[in-house]
């Protein structure tokens, strides 16, 4: 079995590391809070598919037991202004230059009190922004390595 050996000389070795030891600190300091008011409307619909499914139980509960006195509750729980987005950070690739954006997205949010007690979580999703149109589109889940190592 051939052994493959990379032979970079002293200094040119070291310019190497430092380059991409800078690249990687650049990239696991650099997620910012983000302000965009569309990739929070983004994200706050994908939250609310979790309440979605939640009031879906709850109805066929209240049908199957002919009880609704709930749905005034019910109803209060399905608004999205009960989603709390405490903090949207987002990563972007650092050599992502073109015309859309592909960005992970960090959120720290509670889901009405009902719902699950109101506590605090924390999700990373994928989104794509494209040139043409103003929406994002969620990709798909994330996880915190694909956050912080974003780097493609």
């Amino acid at each position: 079995m051939a052994e493959t050996k990379i032979n970079i000389p002293g200094g040119a070795g070291v310019v190497v590391l430092i380059a991409v030891l800078a690249f990687f600190i650049m990239q696991v300091i650099s997620p910012s809070e983000n302000k965009d008011d569309s990739l929070r409307k983004a994200v706050i619909e994908q939250l609310s598919y979790k309440l979605a499914d939640y009031n879906m139980n709850k109805i066929k509960e209240m049908q199957d037991s002919g009880n609704y006195d709930n749905v005034k509750s019910l109803l209060e729980t399905a608004n999205t202004d009960n989603i709390k987005v405490y903090s949207l950070k987002t990563s972007k690739p650092p050599l992502s230059w073109s015309s859309s954006s592909k960005v992970i997205v960090k959120v720290e949010y509670s889901l009405p009190k009902d719902f699950d007690g109101g506590e605090k979580k924390v999700e990373y999703m994928r989104f794509q922004h494209n040139a043409i149109g103003t929406a994002w589109t969620h990709k798909g889940t994330s996880s915190i390595i694909s956050f912080y190592l974003n780097f493609f």
